[in-house]
């Protein structure tokens, strides 16, 4: 029978139509009166009655006198329903592991502490319970989390409503707070040792009309999209996300690192110096390595091809890179460090460039080649055919590799280069072209070239060091696929660039968290790489639960933990009298 709750406030009168076992106290319910002709042993015919458990009476043995009884859930159903209790805050079953790992967590790295200076109590622990819902459902739709917030135990008070987060996001998150968080949290995370920091921006889809972030880029996969660009950083030792940066979709790269620069410059020169920030060549200009002089923060960069100076060094040292002394055993490839200028300027300092030679590099470059040349030659023979016009420009760039046969014939029009002749057009000279044959010169300086990439830094390293650190910047990738895939950061779903940076810092928490279970669980997973995967660990901690006891409205566990989830928590320093102790709060 249902639980009963035996409170004054429970008593009800026991209705007609109603039978109380006297031994047990239960008070039955007849439903039906069904007439049977006769039994299955074939005796006499005789009626039976569906019965129905409805509460315990409060004086069994002299019930007829004394018609109240302690009421459950049936009576309500059947003789009440207008007076059903109702529904609680949580719901009867809720879980517990996750948000046991993720207070001890929070606890421990200090990001609770950093949340509360920037934002108050209430605020910072409404953030813990938004990314906590982030990470455990993968989903930044909103408006399901007053559902989750029922079968979950919370940072916060209680759950509040889908409108009331669209007018925390816009309105209590302001883009000041944001920023004393942000230089708060990477701060306490960079210490005072030398450190490698990985930066890098991923683009996030959105709808939104009108707001100044969302603007179309250079996304990919579908360049007339509308995005937000999102700038990332990324302790590399293990791969925690220590600050980020928001911009419309149709700021480059290369346009997006001077305030990167400036957010670590201004947390103080203690700071800066131990830093070494690896980039990819896409922030690679004269303006971005000034500011990193300036700021006095070293970096490692892949070097552009379109820098004359990488040309120069390989004409003049890629003879020597590949010899044994320069051998790297563990990634099989060669690497030699030498010093010269970067942009050629008279107080540029000199740079160490580590110029890279790999076999298997070698065989896709020298395919990528020969498969342009291809190309251009049938663009060549195309143009014979049509008698297509060129300039005398670009005969000479465009067609770098070919000698060619050409001849003037008549003009054509261009439009105007420089400032202020926007629209304008003027005419040269126009020349086809007859003939072609492959400049064997060029070509085989291009061969020469293939295989080898440069890094280029501004500290002192070896290079096997730089090899090192830069093989390990997809650790900033890792942080981007946890959150386009698991923390469902594909499409933005605000409509403000208020919201945008508010949902932002949210996304941004849940990566804290997200990496601070992976760097826990690291060893368990080099052992079981399908058991603790951060989503799989999530998984077995949501199955740690407990049930609401009905008589005393107090939380218990119902169930044992296994081995799995004995061992993910052994890895947090977490054990069952732990979770014990969190539901007795409840």
């Amino acid at each position: 029978m249902a639980t009963v709750s035996r409170s004054q406030d429970n008593i009800f009168p026991i209705p007609m139509n109603c039978t109380v076992n006297k031994k047990t106290g239960y008070v039955l319910a007849n439903l039906t009166n069904e007439y049977a002709s006769s039994n299955s042993k074939g005796k006499c015919s005789y009626s039976t009655h569906k019965k129905i458990g409805i509460g315990y009476a409060v004086d069994p043995t002299n019930w007829k006198d004394n018609r109240f009884m302690y009421a459950n859930k049936n009576y309500f159903l059947i003789f009440d329903k207008e007076n059903l209790p109702e529904r609680p805050a949580r719901d009867d079953h809720i879980s517990v592991g996750t948000y046991a790992v993720l207070k001890k967590l929070c606890d421990e790295s200090g990001l609770l502490n950093c949340l509360v200076e920037a934002f108050g109590s209430d605020d910072a622990n409404l953030i813990l319970d938004l990314a906590s819902y982030m990470l455990i459902e993968e989903s930044a739709k909103f408006q399901h989390y007053p559902h989750w917030a029922r079968k979950n135990i919370l940072f916060s008070n209680g759950s509040i409503s889908d409108s009331s987060i669209s007018s925390f996001l816009n309105e209590d998150l302001s883009v000041s707070k944001i920023n004393f968080f942000k230089d708060n949290w990477a701060a306490r995370n960079l210490g005072d040792q030398k450190v490698y920091v990985c930066y890098d921006s991923t683009n996030v889809n959105s709808q939104a009309e009108g707001v100044f972030l969302v603007q179309k880029g250079y996304a990919k996969d579908d360049k007339t999209l509308n995005q937000v660009n999102s700038d990332y950083v990324v302790r590399q030792a293990d791969g925690l996300p220590l600050t980020f940066m928001n911009f419309p979709g149709s700021v480059t790269d290369v346009t997006q690192a001077p305030e990167m620069i400036k957010f670590f410059s201004e947390l103080g020169d203690d700071v800066a110096k131990n830093i070494t920030m690896i980039c990819d060549r896409g922030y690679i200009s004269e303006r971005n390595v000034k500011d990193f002089d300036d700021a006095g923060i070293d970096f490692l960069l892949m070097l552009r091809k379109d820098l004359s100076c990488g040309e120069e060094l390989l004409k003049q040292y890629s003879s020597e890179i590949k010899k044994n002394e320069n051998y790297l055993p563990e990634y099989d490839e060669f690497a030699m460090t030498v010093e010269g200028k970067l942009f050629d300027g008279k107080d540029e300092p000199l740079r160490n460039f580590i110029l890279i030679w790999n076999h298997m590099l070698e065989a896709g470059h020298r395919t990528n080649f020969y498969s342009k040349l291809v190309s251009l030659k049938k663009e060549l023979d195309n143009a014979i055919n049509r008698k297509t016009k060129y300039s005398l420009e670009e005969i000479k760039k465009h067609f770098y590799y070919l000698n060619l046969e050409y001849e003037q014939n008549g003009t054509m029009k261009i439009n105007k280069r420089g400032k202020g002749h926007s629209g304008e057009t003027e005419e040269i000279p126009a020349f086809i072209i007859k003939s072609y044959q492959d400049n064997h010169e060029r070509i085989n300086e291009a061969l020469s070239f293939c295989g080898y990439r440069i890094l280029v830094s501004s500290c002192k390293t070896n290079g096997r060091e730089c090899r090192i650190a830069y093989s390990k910047r997809n650790c900033v990738e890792r942080v981007f696929t946890s959150l386009k895939s698991s923390l469902g950061m594909d499409v933005i779903g605000v409509y403000s660039d208020d919201s945008i940076h508010g949902k932002s810092l949210i996304w941004f928490v849940a990566s804290i968290m997200y990496a601070l279970i992976s760097i826990r669980v690291s060893k368990q997973r080099e052992k079981d790489r399908k058991n603790f995967t951060v989503p799989a660990v999530i998984r077995s901690l949501q199955e740690i639960s407990a049930d609401r006891n009905l008589n005393t409205s107090k939380y218990t566990r119902r169930y044992k933990l296994d081995k799995r989830q004995k061992n993910i928590l052994a890895e947090f320093k977490i054990n069952e009298n732990d979770i014990d102790e969190i539901i007795d709060k409840v």
